[in-house]
């Protein structure tokens, strides 16, 4: 029979190296406890992470009374919605440790619809934001790009094979709506005139280069762990843990 893999099995394995080998003996670290340390950290980081979404959300609402300004009302919106995304991250975490973990749960779009609604949450609180900054007007403007990254979402659920391909495109609609605000405001930087106007908005060029920036590391982390590895699924959970973040978009 083989040894309980429960959490009440926590039973050091000790190994002793032999004397010839002048080596004293020592206490080797049984894989159940490598598997605790592991959760630990992640349930540590994902926590951080929740408070992090959820001590913005209310500084943004703090802001919109004193302000009365919309963009803290929709930056508001924008930390919950990925208050969500990361809570359901957490939610497959810790159920997922209970069961059999293998490539297809590694390569799968789990809760499809809930993501897209999740994250067209986010991205299209981002992008109202941009249209208030930049002064851009029009429900067709601000409207259309979200519906489009939905759309894009969904086509990629219903017409691609399940696997690897279908994962990374999936997310990949992510970064295609950041690379568009990033894009409209630019364009409309160099399209202004000089002045007050441009001078405001030429304030945020390094914040603009920075996004940049982290939009490629998204996508290159996402090629790598989604596209290159092949992890092992063996009693590690570590594709577990990897199978649904991306740390340079926390």
């Amino acid at each position: 029979m083989e040894p309980s893999t429960g959490r009440k099995d926590l039973k050091p394995w000790v190994c002793m190296r032999s004397e010839s080998e002048g080596a004293a003996p020592g206490i080797a670290m049984p894989a159940k406890s490598r598997k605790d340390i592991m959760a630990l950290a992640f349930y540590i980081y994902t926590i951080l992470i929740l408070l992090l979404c959820a001590g913005s959300a209310m500084t943004s609402l703090s802001a919109y009374f004193v302000s009365r300004k919309p963009a803290f009302l929709l930056a508001l919106f924008f930390f919950l919605f990925y208050f969500l995304d990361v809570a359901l991250i957490f939610q497959f975490e810790y159920t997922g440790q209970n069961i059999g973990f293998s490539p297809a749960l590694f390569y799968a779009v789990d809760y499809p619809q809930v993501k897209i609604v999740i994250a067209t949450g986010v991205l299209e609180a981002l992008w109202l934001i941009v249209c208030d900054y930049l002064d851009a007007k029009g429900v067709t403007l601000k409207a259309v790009p979200a519906v489009a990254f939905a759309l894009a979402c969904l086509a990629t659920i219903l017409f691609m094979p399940a696997g690897k391909w279908q994962q990374w495109v999936f997310y990949t609609w992510r970064q295609v709506f950041l690379l568009w605000v990033l894009m409209f405001a630019a364009f409309v930087y160099l399209r202004s005139p000089e002045g007050h106007f441009r001078m405001r908005l030429a304030r945020y060029r390094r914040l603009w280069l920075v996004v940049l920036v982290f939009a490629g590391a998204i996508t290159g982390e996402d090629v790598l762990m989604i596209l290159v590895w092949e992890p092992a699924f063996d009693a590690s959970l570590l594709p577990l843990y990897l199978s649904q973040r991306n740390f340079s978009e926390n």
